[in-house]
């Protein structure tokens, strides 16, 4: 995530760049105008990020939303555990099929060994 270290960074990055790579002088007339366009470049490249970010975060945010209340509605309908006999349904949905019970007495008698 972009923050102010990041921003200090890029500013550094571009008054050296500004400064170093196309001025070659020293302190100058110029610094000020360096410093304004550093910090106006700095501001963008965080901006932009963290701009990027914020709408991927908001296009996941609203796709789960839709998504998960979607879902929520078809498993209530194809599950039928919505309805009158709701509370049965999902007792029969929670037990164990006789194979499993069976193998599960083994194991835990096994266990006990």
């Amino acid at each position: 995530m972009w923050n102010d270290q990041n921003f200090r960074q890029r500013q550094n990055e571009y008054w050296q760049e500004f400064k170093g790579n196309n001025f070659s002088i020293g302190r100058s007339l110029f610094d000020r105008e360096i410093t304004v366009m550093s910090n106006s470049v700095a501001y963008w490249d965080v901006s932009t990020g963290r701009f990027y970010s914020a709408v991927i975060m908001t296009f996941e945010d609203v796709l789960a939303e839709v998504f998960t209340k979607e879902l929520k509605e078809v498993l209530l309908d194809r599950l039928g555990v919505d309805d009158k006999d709701g509370f049965e349904t999902c007792k029969r949905y929670l037990e164990d099929n006789p194979e499993t019970r069976a193998e599960r007495a083994k194991l835990e008698e096994r266990q006990r060994i």
